[in-house]
């Protein structure tokens, strides 16, 4: 009895969340509702925003909020996808400077992507990310195809780079670790 009743609390807490989801986008896409939160903000003579602090990037929110949310989300979905594959490699002390350096290579190299990696981007994001039924995590299918892309963007100079950083956190771990003196 007490399973169902924690399982009917969990359904409608899904349900909740996702509902309240979609009030959120609704309400980033009504451009009144925009225009009276910022009203808010001037009368109160301060910020009164929770959550990110978009900056320059609130225009490109509030003209296309839909278009700049699925952005985001393939985004974190590329990260996620680099983060398990570095944690796959079992690096340890240096899994943090890897996926640090691995994040500033990938985001650099997609600037200036090909079009065929753009093209694939496009489809995962046009196609995959509008099907996605969880927001926090990719479907195996998309974390395939953009672990693909992940491969193919990074260079093995990148590659290179991420591992020396990776052994320089570790040699850095162990001197911290054992009290070695910096030089040795």
């Amino acid at each position: 009895m007490t399973e169902q009743k924690s399982s009917s609390n969990a359904s409608a807490d899904r349900s909740a969340s996702k509902q309240a989801e979609l009030d959120i986008m609704a309400r980033l896409g009504d451009p009144q509702w925009a225009l009276a939160a910022a009203q808010l903000e001037d009368e109160a003579d301060c910020d009164i925003s929770a959550g990110r602090d978009w900056g320059s990037r609130l225009g490109d929110v509030l003209n296309d909020p839909a278009k700049f949310y699925q952005h985001q989300r393939l985004r974190s979905y590329l990260l996620i996808v680099l983060n398990q594959l570095l944690s796959d490699c079992d690096l340890g002390a240096g899994l943090t400077s890897a996926q640090a350096l691995a994040k500033r290579c990938l985001f650099r190299r997609l600037l200036k992507s090909p079009s065929d990696i753009q093209i694939q981007l496009a489809a995962v994001l046009s196609e995959k990310l509008e099907e996605e039924s969880s927001v926090f995590s990719p479907s195996e299918t998309t974390q395939v195809e953009l672990l693909a892309v992940v491969k193919n963007v990074l260079t093995t100079d990148d590659w290179n780079s991420i591992s020396a950083a990776a052994a320089t956190a570790i040699q850095q771990h162990i001197k911290k670790r054992m009290a070695l003196p910096k030089t040795a």
